[in-house]
């Protein structure tokens, strides 16, 4: 009897610990992919106002700064789709 409450109990405080750094693993994923957004929109971004710059009509710019957020999107949902994976 005691000794499966003490089973019991070392259960449950190895459950709370996976939960506990799952959380914290989850949170410093969110905080990197926070980085590397903020990264690639600063990439994306000189990369777009390079290709803007050189761009000759209105319809050249548009291409610019469509190819800009289609990139900046992809890359965030990849990121996010691989992080929930994990979970």
């Amino acid at each position: 009897m005691l000794l499966e409450g003490i089973q019991s109990m070392l259960t449950n405080i190895k459950e709370v610990n996976v939960q506990f750094y799952n959380s914290l693993s989850l949170r410093q994923n969110w905080l990197d992919l926070q980085d590397r957004i903020y990264n690639r929109a600063q990439y994306y971004k000189t990369y777009g106002n390079s290709c803007i710059s050189d761009a000759r009509n209105v319809a050249e710019v548009n291409v610019c700064c469509d190819n800009y957020i289609q990139r900046l999107n992809n890359d965030f949902y990849n990121d996010v789709l691989k992080i929930l994976k994990d979970y």
